[in-house]
């Protein structure tokens, strides 16, 4: 009795089948996995960029001696302008859905971040009272919307939604009454 040593063609055709039903599957699940990965993460940077804003913010604001926030003041595109101790300046700006914070001493910057958004969010910045400052970041769903004609689902809308409120020169106010406190019997 003689045993085969070869493969017939037969099965070389249909191992490559097998093979390439699976390859193709592979490759299926590489390209929906990568475009979930961006999605994730195109709906999870404004919340990052959020949380850094709002850290920034309140730590400016609670440094500051005073701000300004007339439209009629400012100019390229500059929403608030905080006056810190030793002639230090920090500047909002927004243009198209970033928000850019601009760290200045003696009139040149010295710092420079930037804060990416959706280009379709609404800023605003209000103050409270003299002293306490409000940031309101809402997305636009209409601009949304518009854009290519239905409404967009509340899985894939905008997440970004902030509220920030600091009051103005916090921290000298806080040390100051440390101070007094201690001073005191």
């Amino acid at each position: 009795m003689r045993f085969r040593r070869g493969v017939s063609l037969v099965e070389l055709l249909l191992t490559m089948s097998a093979c390439t039903v699976i390859l193709t599957m592979s490759a299926a699940l590489i390209h929906r996995v990568m475009h979930t990965q961006s999605k994730m993460r195109a709906f999870h940077d404004p919340e990052r960029s959020a949380l850094r804003l709002s850290n920034a913010f309140r730590r400016d604001v609670h440094r500051a001696l005073g701000a300004e926030t007339n439209d009629a003041e400012l100019q390229d595109n500059v929403f608030l302008r905080l006056q810190l101790p030793e002639g230090e300046t920090i500047e909002y700006r927004q243009l198209q859905g970033k928000v850019t914070r601009v760290q200045a001493a003696i009139g040149k910057p010295i710092a420079n971040e930037a804060f990416a958004f959706p280009p379709e969010i609404e800023l605003v910045i209000r103050r409270e009272s003299p002293n306490r400052m409000c940031l309101t970041i809402t997305p636009d769903l209409r601009v949304q919307a518009a854009g290519d004609g239905h409404s967009p689902s509340i899985a894939h809308a905008t997440p970004a939604h902030l509220l920030v409120e600091a009051t103005l020169n916090r921290n000298s106010r806080l040390s100051n009454a440390k101070a007094a406190q201690e001073g005191s019997p």
